[in-house]
């Protein structure tokens, strides 16, 4: 069996890759943004840590009446900022859309399959990676978030990355 998934070993992740592109693009901007997507991709248009809040959760803006400090305008008090960036940048790159909005989630959840198949090979070897690359891109929870706009998908993202990194890193310097 090795044998055969070493000869075939392209298609194969052609495969997968053609699977996980289908489930995670395919329609992407059939329904409207709702919820955390729509609050998250309002405040990375314009960069702004500012919704209607109410008492109980002010935000860092709200604190200054005058003489607001300069990392007034970088805070985000209650999600990571990276998130945002990611989507600011999108946004300035291709214009603001559906589509735009929710591309950065599934970018994310495209390449935690990838990263995925790199770090299972490493570890275990090449059915191993298939395998897991596999079964990340037909899970329906890993193909809903890639597709709704939350900020668990590009978490996983970049833990997979890191997890991929450090472990390039490590088999470099002791081999």
């Amino acid at each position: 069996m090795n044998e055969w998934i070493r000869k075939n070993r392209k298609i194969i992740i052609a495969a997968i890759l053609l699977l996980a592109v289908v489930l995670v693009f395919f329609r992407l901007t059939r329904a409207d943004i709702q919820t955390d997507a729509a609050t998250y991709s309002f405040r990375a248009l314009h960069y702004f840590d500012y919704m209607d809040t109410t008492v109980r959760q002010t935000t860092p803006f709200q604190w200054y009446e005058e003489g607001a400090p300069f990392w007034i305008n970088l805070s985000f008090h209650d999600a990571p900022p990276l998130a945002f960036i990611i989507q600011f940048v999108f946004f300035k790159i291709f214009g603001v859309s559906t589509l735009v909005t929710l591309l950065p989630f599934a970018l994310a959840g495209f390449g935690s399959i990838v990263l995925l198949y790199f770090i299972g090979r490493k570890l275990y070897g090449e059915t191993a990676g298939l395998l897991a690359a596999f079964i990340l891109a037909i899970s329906s929870y890993h193909i809903w978030a890639s597709r709704v706009g939350y900020l668990e998908i590009l978490v996983t993202f970049f833990i997979l990355l890191t997890i991929y990194l450090f472990f390039v890193t490590i088999l470099t310097f002791l081999f």
